[in-house]
């Protein structure tokens, strides 16, 4: 896996998602790490396949394969830069799965699954500003570069 990649001002389109390049904290063959755009709660990053993905059940092994080992990455460092030795992966695999758009992806985040469910229900969560996502995938990006 690979954290070498140039950033630009470019957008990465994930099916109905128009993501701002500089919300991307790490990239590897077939997958990408992002702070979300949208979070219920704080330091909430998403892992999704590169190419459209719809379900898990559509992707090749070895795309598979990428997207848990680099969940697996984000995870460690997440935990590594938050001082914490908790975390919470969860797939999102279809419409009934709680995706928000068609796209495959992991969630990960560090709070206590309890206090997400109940956030989870918190009708007005505001999107972020791109440079709040910016600011927060800089720090992110500096301190994988930094391992």
């Amino acid at each position: 896996m690979t954290h070498d990649f140039q950033l630009t001002e470019a957008f990465f389109s994930l099916v109905v998602l128009l993501l701002p390049s500089p919300a991307i904290f790490y990239r590897s063959k077939y997958s990408v790490a992002f702070v979300k755009p949208k979070c219920v709660v704080a330091r909430q990053v998403l892992v999704m396949p590169v190419k459209t993905t719809k379900r898990t059940l559509d992707m090749q092994p070895e795309e598979l394969a990428d997207l848990f080992l680099t969940a697996q990455q984000v995870q460690r460092i997440m935990n590594l830069f938050h001082g914490i030795s908790f975390s919470m992966i969860a797939v999102q695999d279809g419409p009934n799965a709680g995706q928000s758009i068609q796209h495959s992806m992991c969630k990960e985040n560090d709070e206590v699954y309890d206090e997400l469910n109940k956030r989870d229900k918190v009708p007005d969560i505001s999107y972020r500003t791109k440079e709040e996502m910016k600011k927060e995938a800089g720090e992110l990006r500096q301190f994988f570069k930094s391992l």
